[in-house]
């Protein structure tokens, strides 16, 4: 199923004057949660369901595990070297061995608390003296350069183990987009929480109350702390669920024939997962999914 198209175009024109995932969430309201367009001459499947997402990502994986390849995201992603948009097949898993185990496993990530800790104490020393000057603090602006420093450090501040296996472009292609994705990502969540929070008084001061709470006397607060701080991790969920850092998760390119929920998906075709419309659909989240609302999760 999918709207009315217009030749050469497709269905473009369905995208005109919204952004592309409100768009199509508005799209898969009427045409169902698994829909087809057509941008131009290409395909393109859209998911607006958990359901639909999870025969994509996991029922069959397989089918839909590689990246389209076109020569715009040739150019942009050094030809797929990198980690994000590389194609499947071995490049790919040597590549993400890599990453998994050099910067992603949870051993590694552990060894980067102190780098994260450091950062954060230095975002709060910032904050705290701009706004002891009586000035106007662009808590933005340090959140984004508190999260890039971290996210360079974290990805360039140490050795990498059997570095002649790979070639100085793949290692310059993987280290942009893990730097790009740890960084817009993260300052992006954290701008959002704030956002939500000063709409919604009542729960910053319940957060704000846990954080005194259960802090009390701390001069630094360390990443142990976090067990306490059960609200607080609620109101981080709630915010990657009404803001997902990336609304359309990057492009799958459908290898074989396969069927979702019942539907042919053609070959060659482009599938897009629309994680925004999956993070306020109400047939999961109720008749208030579009409200910012952290004690969701203590029912869950």
């Amino acid at each position: 199923p999918g709207p009315w198209q217009l030749p050469v175009i497709g269905s473009l024109h369905h995208l005109v004057g919204a952004l592309p995932h409100h768009a199509m969430r508005d799209l898969a309201l009427r045409h169902g949660p698994l829909m087809l367009l057509r941008m131009g001459e290409l395909p393109v499947v859209v998911a607006s369901s958990a359901a639909a997402a999870k025969e994509v990502m996991k029922t069959h994986d397989a089918a839909f595990a590689t990246r389209p390849r076109t020569d715009t995201t040739a150019s942009l992603t050094a030809d797929g070297l990198g980690i994000a948009l590389a194609p499947h097949g071995e490049h790919w898993r040597a590549v993400r061995k890599l990453c998994a185990t050099e910067l992603l496993g949870a051993p590694r990530v552990r060894t980067f608390r102190g780098t994260r800790e450091a950062e954060a104490a230095a975002l709060v020393a910032s904050v705290a003296a701009e706004a002891a000057s009586g000035a106007a603090v662009n808590v933005s602006s340090l959140v984004a350069t508190y999260v890039a420093d971290a996210a360079v450090r974290a990805v360039v501040g140490d050795r990498i183990a059997d570095r002649d296996a790979f070639l100085i472009p793949t290692i310059r292609a993987v280290i942009r987009d893990l730097i790009g994705a740890g960084s817009e990502t993260s300052a992006s969540t954290l701008q959002w929480a704030m956002a939500e929070l000063m709409r919604n008084p009542t729960a910053l001061r319940r957060a704000q109350a846990e954080v005194r709470g259960a802090l009390a006397g701390q001069s630094r607060v360390g990443e142990d702390s976090m067990h306490e701080l059960p609200y607080l991790r609620r109101v981080i969920k709630e915010t990657l669920r009404l803001h997902a850092v990336a609304p359309l998760l990057l492009p799958r390119e459908c290898r074989e024939p396969s069927r979702v929920l019942g539907y042919d998906v053609p070959q060659g075709a482009m599938v897009l997962v629309n994680v925004w419309a999956i993070g306020r659909d109400e047939a999961s989240w109720g008749p208030d999914a579009e409200e910012f609302r952290p004690e969701r999760f203590e029912e869950g």
